[in-house]
């Protein structure tokens, strides 16, 4: 499998500092070619959310580079059998944010949504309410946010509707940094050439619906990296011009087949 890639990011309208951090590469293996894309939301308010977004960022960056690379040699390696070291990566990290924040007396956090993909199967790990969509002839959330909001809605407290314009709609469950203890949800599930997925912040989703995301980005059609850039920026625009407030970024990716 191979991949077309490309990701925009903006301050938004509002913030002084971009908050959101991202990361995607990808490697020649043993095993096949290999990417990972993860988008990091944070908060705390001036560098701090910036901090622990890209503490996370850069820990994934190095694993990448040298850890993964010893598990791809193990002969019994599986996307599966990632989870108890991601897990572990996850609580580490969120432990090294959590003890900056006490030492220099701030809040900080941050969500950290990633995709894994090997050859036709992904891998997802998630913490918050960054999204990863997957599009093919249609147009699925794979992940669900973690939020107060999203809970008191699938127990039918409020209406879906109500939910959107409750001013609480951004309240963590849990996120890297700002949470005692973490508990990170895993996903599984296979990929076909003509896949895309959609890795966003918060910011990006606010006030676009996925309809209008399923138009610009279906896999009827091969993409390239200039309609990527562009339909993103497109999008981040569009966000502005509704008046989201919140920093804002995505990352996508198609896969398709090698020659």
């Amino acid at each position: 499998m191979k991949f077309i890639y490309d990701y925009y990011s903006d301050v938004g309208i509002e913030k002084q500092i971009n908050e959101d951090s991202l990361l995607i590469k990808c490697a020649n293996t043993t095993k096949g070619r290999i990417i990972l894309a993860l988008v990091c939301d944070g908060m705390g308010g001036l560098s701090s959310g910036e901090i622990a977004s890209a503490t996370v960022i850069k820990f994934f960056s190095n694993w990448f580079d040298n850890d993964l690379q010893v598990f791809l040699k193990d002969k019994q390696f599986t996307l599966k059998s990632l989870q108890n070291v991601i897990n572990s990566v996850l609580k580490e990290l969120n432990q090294r944010i959590l003890s900056y924040g006490y030492q220099n007396r701030i809040n900080l956090g941050t969500t950290a949504t990633g995709i894994i993909i090997l050859n036709n199967q992904y891998f997802i790990f998630h913490v918050g309410d960054t999204r990863i969509y997957q599009i093919n002839n249609e147009i699925t959330q794979i992940t669900e946010d973690q939020t107060w909001i999203n809970e008191v809605v699938k127990k039918n407290v409020i209406s879906e509707e109500e939910a959107n314009k409750d001013p609480r709609k951004n309240a963590l469950l849990q996120c890297i940094g700002a949470s005692k203890t973490v508990i990170p949800v895993f996903y599984y599930g296979e990929t076909k050439p003509g896949d895309i997925y959609l890795i966003c912040s918060d910011g990006f989703r606010h006030m676009i619906s996925k309809d209008e995301l399923f138009e610009q980005f279906n896999s009827s059609f091969l993409l390239t990296k200039k309609y990527i850039k562009e339909k993103l920026f497109d999008f981040v625009e569009l966000n502005k011009k509704r008046n989201e407030t919140d920093n804002i970024t995505a990352l996508l990716l198609q896969c398709y087949r090698e020659e």
